[in-house]
């Protein structure tokens, strides 16, 4: 509660500076003019810094205000009280300073807000963004190619639904895959700037996401792409096996032993890319014969998987190299990047086209078909199980040794499928 005080040069410079509180947070104590020519609805706070600062305290349609006139002693008593009637006389003729104030506050926000500080201000806040999905946002806006940088530095209010629309068909025209997951970028960083100033209680963009409208594009055009489905099939596991061994360092095609151990790991694991190339020797007990990755793309906490045969011998080797990464880069420092001359090299001896990805679903999909329990396989590949199907999934429990022998089953498949037609 405010304490009476008859506001003078000299009283208010004698006000005791309140005492830090002992949570660290800094004091403040409040004081009313007591002066009979003045009106106690001028106030001053004080706090632990020394900052002494007058407020014109009023109640506008109901609810309070606390309207700030300045600081102590840039504005001395008699000053802080006539600014205190020149705002009574505004409140009186119906003008609301907050209201105005605020007003002000959303128009230079909305001039100032560009799509560049909404793409800074994402990729800081959500920090469970993989590595790679923080370079696909970086690439997405850097790109020459899809007009995105061009918008970079527009303020987001100059960004309108006609523009987004006419944006979004032309890269239909160029990229269906392309267009769509542009497009999400840009929806998810714009909705970030918009719920960032909500949180100030700013509207941002008073008509909303200008992404809004691209759903009624994809409804009438039918755009819809459907789930990728390559896999390395067993009539071609032979050839591309062999192509595999054959990626080492005196292969004329390719100069990374690392890539061909790196390729082999997730065949056998089923492990994300990006997941089997932050892989650390720490990662990895041979004797326990498991290996975990750490911060998976499913968010899910730290996750221990299993070193079937083949993993096994392909740790034991990589350990050897005394790498900072299992799978490290030309420098053996960093984690391996999409070893590309390494699969332009496998598809060419190999004759089957795939990608990375294609070696995950490869995995899973075998253990599908030597009737693995879903729950095993899902696990394997540490896949999310969500809605009705995970409460009936979580009743069921799997030891580590199952999981093991799992794994091993699976590779073993793998392995046949590789021999059984080779010449």
């Amino acid at each position: 509660m405010a304490k009476p005080l008859n506001f003078t040069q000299s009283s208010v410079k004698k006000i005791p500076i309140p005492r830090v509180k002992v949570s660290g947070r800094s004091g403040e104590a409040w004081y009313k003019d007591s002066n009979k020519d003045s009106t106690p609805k001028l106030q001053l706070r004080v706090l632990s810094s020394g900052t002494k600062t007058w407020y014109y305290v009023v109640k506008i349609d109901g609810s309070a205000h606390k309207i700030r006139l300045g600081t102590f002693p840039d504005l001395n008593p008699d000053d802080a009280r006539k600014s205190q009637r020149v705002k009574a006389g505004e409140i009186t003729l119906g003008k609301n300073p907050q209201a105005d104030k605020r007003a002000k506050r959303e128009k230079e926000q909305q001039t100032s807000t560009t799509l560049r500080d909404a793409l800074e201000l994402h990729l800081s806040t959500n920090t469970n963004h993989s590595t790679a999905t923080v370079k696909g946002y970086r690439q997405a806006f850097s790109s020459k190619t899809n007009g995105l940088e061009k918008w970079l530095d527009k303020p987001l209010k100059n960004i309108t639904r006609t523009m987004v629309k006419n944006w979004y068909r032309r890269r239909l025209v160029q990229t269906k895959s392309g267009a769509m997951l542009e497009s999400r970028y840009l929806r998810a960083v714009i909705n970030t700037a918009i719920d960032e100033a909500k949180d100030s209680k700013i509207d941002l963009l008073p008509d909303g996401n200008p992404c809004d409208g691209l759903a009624s594009i994809n409804k009438k055009q039918k755009i819809r792409l459907a789930p990728r489905t390559g896999y390395i099939r067993p009539s071609d596991m032979p050839q591309f096996y062999k192509a595999l061994n054959e990626l080492h360092s005196d292969h004329p095609l390719s100069q990374f032993d690392e890539a061909r151990d790196y390729l082999t790991f997730l065949l056998f694991s089923g492990c994300r890319m990006e997941e089997a190339a932050k892989l650390q020797p720490a990662d990895v007990d041979v004797k326990r014969r498991i290996f975990i990755l750490r911060d998976p793309k499913n968010r899910a906490k730290d996750t221990e998987l299993p070193l079937n045969d083949q993993l096994t011998s392909i740790i034991v080797r990589r350990l050897e190299t005394g790498d900072s990464y299992i799978f490290p880069d030309t420098t053996g420092t960093n984690p391996i990047q999409r070893p590309k001359k390494a699969l332009t090299a496998l598809q060419k001896t190999s004759g089957v086209s795939f990608t990375p990805h294609d070696l995950r679903r490869t995995f899973r999909t075998v253990a599908a078909k030597i009737a693995l329990p879903m729950k095993i396989g899902m696990q394997l590949v540490n896949h999310s199980i969500n809605g009705e199907l995970k409460v009936d999934l979580d009743y069921i429990q799997v030891e580590p040794e199952e999981l093991l022998e799992a794994s091993n089953l699976v590779a073993n498949e793998i392995m046949r499928q590789a021999q059984e037609s080779t010449p």
